[in-house]
């Protein structure tokens, strides 16, 4: 199927429901002086608006078509390297009732779409059961058909898993005193598993639980933004759809340890919910960049924009660990000696349909 233009649209009734919801409810007293305003602002519809997004039908193997929501931001770069932005969520790092959306991308869009350092044509979907992607409606969907699914976006393309052990890594990790930077990692992932995961547990046991509470009446934190909060409410899914990737991971059979020959990329931050020594990330593969910031958190796409931005400019520009990954997609407008730039006429951005996509990984 074609992906077709999509526009974010929420129905007046829709709005007017949540709006009465609210004034029937009882909130803590904490909340007493919030001053929010209440549904989706039109500002920030038509904010949201401006990026490019698109909508299309995807099937994996025994499971029901689903129709999914996207943006593709296209750079004017015509060497712009294809990437593929997927939200964050993790069964170790589930802070809140809803782990992220497709926004988590409009802080880096423009910043890695120019020209500047190595560029790069940006698709950055809604995982099913998210934002503006539809609903599953069977039980089985779990990481690996959230990986088939992001596939068919026809970008991705890497190399079969093949399984391996370091030994030597191990070894170093085993014997090397941790530094303090290290211990400090440790006491913060200790205090999330302790403290700071108490919904994580509710949703990976009992998923529909939280799906009644948040459809009849939603709870806000003081932290939440209201337009992040409002893409799960208006969510074609319904808010109570997205915790079942929890329940789903934790109920799945057990997944085989491997690295392959993909190069891996990662960055830490500080403020990470799970912070590990980066000798324990040295044994999962061929880990050719490490970056190691001062500040951020579990979003530091939206915390420091500029931080993933630099980092990926370095991993895929010029002495970088994956520079000239793609052929005839180096991300600069003059292509590399000895490689020919093919350019063909397609109703939908071509880079979609041929050009193979890198696949990065980070460790969270």
């Amino acid at each position: 199927m074609t992906p077709e233009i999509f526009t974010i649209l929420v129905p007046q009734e829709k709005m007017e429901s949540l709006n009465t919801k609210l004034a029937l409810a009882e909130f803590p007293d904490e909340l007493e002086n919030s001053k929010w305003d209440l549904g989706i602002p039109l500002t920030s519809r038509i904010r949201l608006n401006q990026a490019p997004q698109y909508h299309t039908s995807i099937s994996v193997d025994g499971l029901d078509a689903q129709d999914i929501h996207f943006i593709h931001q296209v750079s004017p770069v015509k060497n712009a390297i294809p990437l593929l932005f997927v939200q964050r969520w993790s069964k170790l790092t589930s802070s809140s009732s809803h782990p992220g959306s497709f926004i988590e991308a409009f802080h880096i869009l423009p910043l890695l779409s120019q020209p500047g350092g190595p560029a790069f044509h940006i698709v950055a979907p809604s995982l099913p059961n998210y934002g503006f992607s539809e609903g599953v409606k069977k039980r089985g969907f779990k990481g690996a058909q959230h990986a088939e699914t992001s596939s068919h976006l026809n970008i991705v393309h890497g190399l079969q898993p093949k399984f391996k052990k370091n030994p030597i890594l191990a070894l170093q990790h085993s014997l090397a005193p941790y530094s303090e930077a290290e211990k400090a990692g440790f006491a913060r992932t200790k205090w999330f598993l302790d403290e700071g995961r108490g919904y994580f547990i509710e949703q990976s046991t009992k998923p529909q639980t939280l799906a009644y509470a948040l459809n009849d009446s939603p709870p806000w934190t003081e932290e939440e933004i209201l337009t992040w909060v409002s893409i799960y409410q208006f969510s074609r899914a319904g808010p109570g759809a997205a915790h079942r990737i929890y329940y789903e991971t934790v109920n799945r059979e057990k997944t085989s340890a491997w690295n392959g020959d993909v190069k891996l990329g990662s960055t830490y931050n500080p403020k990470e919910l799970a912070v590990f020594p980066k000798t324990w990330e040295m044994t999962m593969g061929n880990v050719v960049f490490v970056a190691t910031n001062d500040s951020g958190g579990h979003f530091y796409t939206t915390e420091r924009p500029e931080l993933p931005v630099r980092d990926l400019r370095i991993l895929f520009g010029k002495g970088g660990g994956v520079y000239g990954v793609v052929n005839g997609k180096n991300g600069y407008d003059t292509v590399r000696e000895g490689q020919t730039l093919i350019v063909e006429e397609c109703q939908y951005p071509c880079h979609l349909r041929r050009n193979p996509l890198l696949l990065v990984s980070r460790i969270t």
